[in-house]
């Protein structure tokens, strides 16, 4: 399966495989394509939300500002009237500024940082990378029963704890 995210000039594309994902983010300046097992995705409790802003539009927004403040004291010296044209600019760049923000859930791993867009399709996301961990830990299991190193009752047990909706959440 693979589902792709797309806000603004971010992308991010899953492509779920049975014993691990393809993680790809690509942006304006960079791409990425690794690699991750499902075995290693922490807990929920380690992931952690951050924010993405595009700082060139703050930048714009600093920059007209203070060429708008000069323009105005210069025009208020010389010519005796006043002229904030170029500073009503800053106003609009730092609007844009506060709304094009990417928001992400962040999932720390050995092997780099899974970012998942918060969008509709964040938690759909979120199920299918921790059902496939909980089915390949649900694999070591079966192995175990199959080399009778644990019992059926151990097994059942360890499947039961394994798709309980607690651990599920917990995962």
């Amino acid at each position: 399966m693979r589902i792709k995210q797309k806000k603004w000039n971010n992308s991010t594309t899953f492509n779920f495989e049975d014993d691990h994902f393809i993680y790809q983010v690509e942006d304006e300046s960079k791409g990425v394509k690794k690699r991750f097992s499902y075995l290693d995705l922490p807990s929920t409790s380690e992931f952690y939300e951050t924010t993405e802003k595009n700082i060139l539009f703050l930048i714009g927004a600093i920059t007209f500002l203070v060429v708008g403040l000069a323009q105005y004291f210069i025009f208020l010296v010389w010519k005796d009237q006043t002229k904030l044209s170029t500073a009503a600019v800053s106003v609009v760049f730092y609007i844009v500024f506060r709304l094009t923000k990417t928001q992400y859930t962040a999932i720390p791993t050995e092997n780099g940082t899974v970012s998942i867009i918060k969008d509709k399709l964040h938690e759909k996301i979120i199920d299918e990378l921790y059902s496939h961990s909980r089915e390949n830990e649900l694999r070591k299991f079966k192995w175990l029963l199959e080399e009778e190193i644990i019992t059926v009752k151990e097994y059942e047990l360890a499947e039961a704890l394994l798709f309980s909706d607690n651990h599920a959440s917990n995962s």
